[in-house]
């Protein structure tokens, strides 16, 4: 069965390095995934890491909920292997043949890309197909000027691990939402108001 993982890394971020812009685009590209309600809430899943803002607190709510989502929590360093077992509990199945894995959080250049036990590197590394979604992603650690400045460092740390581990073929860097492998229904989902 084909299904998309929606993977927010410390999706918090750290609003005292982070400008008023990121942080409100990050939360309008997370709603218009959550709002949309041709997405099949069964074989699209969002996971995790711990969140402690209200924001992410209102924003989980939103989802699980008023829009349906199944939302799971994860901690980053766990092994791989309880994550998968986690899911398959759950009734979530990885599966590198059939499973896409999107991701988005802080930072783009560390804990999304490679720092933590569950960043994308993981999953690149195990064979699965994966999707940066750059408006979800944020560059806080990186020292800049603004988030314009961070976010072009951490695209070139992100360039040069792709090129280094020749994922051409496994990763896509999008920043449009359309393009993203979310699998849609033909059944619209009713929302519920809380």
């Amino acid at each position: 069965m084909e299904n998309t993982l929606l993977f927010l890394m410390d999706m918090d971020g750290h609003d005292g390095l982070s400008d008023d812009f990121a942080n409100r685009y990050r939360r309008y590209a997370l709603q218009d995934i959550i709002n949309d309600p041709f997405l099949d809430r069964e074989k699209n899943v969002i996971v995790s890491t711990r969140i402690y803002h209200q924001t992410s607190k209102d924003l989980h709510h939103q989802a699980t909920w008023d829009k349906g989502w199944k939302w799971y929590f994860v901690e980053k360093d766990r092994p791989f292997a309880t994550f998968e077992k986690t899911l398959r509990k759950e009734g979530f199945i990885l599966d590198q043949n059939n499973t896409n894995i999107i991701f988005g959080g802080t930072n783009t250049s560390g804990c999304v890309l490679h720092s933590s036990n569950l960043s994308m590197s993981q999953f690149l590394g195990r064979g699965y197909d994966c999707q940066l979604y750059l408006p979800l992603c944020d560059d806080v650690m990186i020292p800049g000027i603004c988030s314009h400045d961070k976010s072009q460092k951490a695209f070139c740390e992100l360039y040069n691990f792709i090129k280094r581990n020749k994922y051409w073929e496994k990763l896509d860097i999008l920043t449009r939402f359309i393009d993203l492998k979310l699998i849609r229904s033909p059944k619209k989902y009713t929302y519920k108001s809380t």
